[in-house]
């Protein structure tokens, strides 16, 4: 015996797929790796530098937003020979061919008790040949010359200029940075 009514629990559900889908598109993480046998809580003093040469505005950017999410965590910031850990900041714009699609099928066949024969085919036709420009911001800490935890993002650029570059960088180093080990926790 059931308590819900068939109509109820196709509400239920309906609402739970709702929320699951919501919840998957909303998350984006971002890729890091570390090493397993580095204690990350003795690390308390960081130098943040870029190794990108073309963008200087961008890198001077990304440079102080490091520092302000490290300090907000309760890092120091030092100079290298001072330092705990370097934090390496790698980070370029990735252009990538637009995908969308759209096509066209036609077919013809037959069914019947004595068997079955089809023929079709379909045509892809491209909706645009643009390119989608990608911010790819790269973040390894190194401790002796050695990567010690490494994160990467990558977040699509919208429309508008250098503005809109500017703000998908920052976006894909707060991704990353929410990923890093430090005992304060990012509010962003």
């Amino acid at each position: 015996m059931f308590i819900f009514g068939s109509k109820s629990l196709l509400g239920i559900f309906s609402h739970l797929m709702l929320v699951l889908i919501l919840t998957g598109c909303a998350s984006r993480t971002a890729l890091v790796d570390f090493d397993k046998n580095t204690n990350f809580n003795q690390l308390r003093s960081f130098y943040i530098y870029s190794v990108s040469d073309e963008d200087q505005i961008g890198a001077v950017r990304i440079v102080d937003r490091a520092q302000f999410l490290f300090e907000n965590k309760g890092a120091l910031i030092a100079e290298a020979e001072f330092s705990d850990a370097s934090v390496e900041i790698e980070h370029y714009i990735e252009e990538q061919e637009n995908d969308s699609r759209f096509s066209i099928g036609l077919g013809t066949g037959s069914y019947g008790r004595s068997g079955s024969i089809s023929v079709g085919g379909s045509v892809d036709l491209p909706v645009s040949n643009d390119l989608i420009p990608f911010a790819v911001v790269i973040l390894r800490v190194i401790v002796k010359d050695k990567v010690v935890w490494q994160g990467s993002q990558r977040v699509e650029v919208e429309k508008g200029g250098n503005q809109s570059i500017g703000l998908a960088q920052v976006e894909a180093l707060d991704d990353i940075l929410r990923e890093y080990p430090l005992s304060k926790k990012l509010d962003i």
